[in-house]
């Protein structure tokens, strides 16, 4: 059962992530999230600072993070965005934040990709239905396809 934590501290759910994995130990942890310094022989500070609140997480740390502490990403992904937004209103740089909230949410998919989601989206607003991608669907798509292509 997957479990919202979307109102937890991002500290708190570093401590969380903790709990959920015993047989861990915090080095183990800060490789395994990539989280280690090369010049270290100790990296579990960045976990202490973590869950003390005093450093926040980077974005491209968030998927490996969850995997690693069994969280979920969402959850993982609105502490961080929280914490960061609170870093920023604290003498933070804004801009910053937002170029890699930015390079994230574009990185879901590539252009070739994005245009295939507008004409989905478009035939949607056309014809004032929202298209259910169930196996009928998908297997049409899919026959439509190798039907262009010749196969």
């Amino acid at each position: 059962m997957k479990h919202n934590h979307d109102h937890l501290e991002l500290s708190d759910l570093i401590k969380l992530g903790l709990r959920n994995r015993p047989d861990a130990n915090n080095q183990a942890l800060v490789r395994e999230i990539g989280l280690a310094r090369k010049e270290s022989k100790t990296d579990s500070p960045a976990l202490t600072l973590l869950s003390k609140g005093k450093m926040g997480l980077p974005y491209g740390k968030i998927i490996a993070t969850a995997k690693a502490l069994r969280l979920e990403p969402r959850d993982l992904f609105l502490a961080t965005l929280k914490f960061k937004i609170e870093s920023d209103a604290r003498g933070g740089d804004p801009e910053n934040t937002w170029d890699e909230i930015s390079t994230i949410l574009s990185g879901t998919h590539n252009e070739r990709e994005g245009r295939l989601i507008d004409e989905f989206r478009n035939a949607e607003r056309k014809y004032g239905v929202e298209i259910d991608t169930d196996k009928e669907f998908l297997s049409r798509f899919k026959s439509l396809i190798d039907e262009f292509y010749g196969v």
